[in-house]
């Protein structure tokens, strides 16, 4: 149940869930199928790009990405190991993370070719990222909170921690809402395993509903 919310939800779904009444014009309907070989978990899932015309996602410890009218999937080259797939607000790029919770780095790639870009390091694992039209990429890092850092790359600032008298807090899964600035990301107990869906526009936090592990 998890995976199918987030897909929906934390996922492109996120955008057109809560897309103003006012903006046009509709996107046309796409219906296609997608077979992965292997269970993955939310972080690894299949993301649409923003502009809806292609899938980014994990498939043989590489990336490959699929336009929505062409049967064919392509790879992106010098993609091993990457996880946390993300896009750019213009379609352009994919985000991804390679490595471990002992040590990883934040990447970016364009889609029609060309070689990776290191963003930054990170001490540890993470845990989905999302990236604003205004050129500001935010990343879980888990029980640290939530970290941004520049599209042109830098060090991560944490800018959300968590609450320490509430156990092993934990920020997943952000996505930017399509103002650009308000998040959407699971909070709660990780250990627990007791986490909700919020909303997050500037210092005021939301809590929506609870995730149903």
């Amino acid at each position: 149940m998890v995976a199918i919310i987030l897909a929906l939800i934390i996922g492109g779904g996120a955008a057109w869930l809560f897309k103003p009444e006012s903006e046009s014009p509709e996107q046309p309907v796409r219906r296609f199928q997608l077979s992965l070989d292997e269970v993955l978990p939310p972080t690894d899932r299949a993301v649409i790009s923003p502009d809806g015309t292609m899938i980014v996602y994990s498939q043989a410890n590489r990336l490959w990405i699929r336009d929505l009218d062409n049967t064919q999937p392509r790879e992106i080259p010098d993609t091993e190991g990457a996880t946390s797939l993300f896009w750019s607000p213009g379609s352009d790029y994919v985000g991804f993370v390679t490595g471990n919770i002992g040590g990883s780095s934040l990447k970016k790639i364009p889609v029609q070719g060309g070689p990776g870009i290191t963003l930054c390091e990170l001490e540890e694992g993470m845990f989905g990222a999302t990236w604003s039209a205004d050129g500001t990429i935010v990343m879980s890092l888990g029980l640290k909170g939530l970290a941004r850092v520049s599209e042109n790359g830098g060090v991560p600032r944490i800018f959300i921690r968590p609450d320490i008298t509430k156990g092993a807090e934990a920020f997943l899964v952000p996505t930017f809402l399509p103002d650009g600035r308000t998040k959407l990301y699971m909070v709660g107990d990780l250990f627990a395993g007791e986490l909700d869906f919020a909303v997050q526009s500037g210092e005021t936090r939301t809590i929506l509903f609870p995730v149903n592990m």
